[in-house]
């Protein structure tokens, strides 16, 4: 499968980070990750760029996937935890719901039929 989005997709986010390379390192594993779970029409509708623009943007704002930081002076210790750190676990990693936006729509059943009569 091509890539779902490339470098030029990223930099025209505002406020994204990072050199060429960076961007174009993250435009590529994102598109992996989000074509593992796509098995949709090529070239993928928007949305499907959208989560993996989202992907790639999380990965560059914070590549290390960091939830807290710690802070400690002399005996004291802070921890300031990001609120709604949307991404757990290893880079590049999709959410369950997107996991789910991305599969494919499953195939009603047909469970039977109502049959209707009128008594005269």
């Amino acid at each position: 499968m091509p890539d779902l989005i490339t470098e030029p997709d990223l930099a025209a986010v505002p406020g994204v980070p990072g050199t060429v390379e960076g961007r174009t390192y993250a435009a590529r594993r994102a598109s992996t990750a989000v074509g593992r779970h796509w098995a949709g029409a090529v070239p993928a509708p928007q949305w499907v760029k959208d989560i993996a623009i989202d992907l790639a943007v999380d990965y560059l704002h914070n590549p290390t996937g960091t939830t807290s930081v710690t802070r400690s002076v002399d005996d004291a210790s802070r921890t300031d935890r990001y609120d709604g750190a949307r991404r757990r676990g290893a880079p590049f990693e999709l959410t369950a719901t997107e996991i789910a936006r991305l599969a494919p729509p499953k195939a009603r059943r047909r469970v039977g039929s109502i049959r209707l009569g009128v008594r005269l």
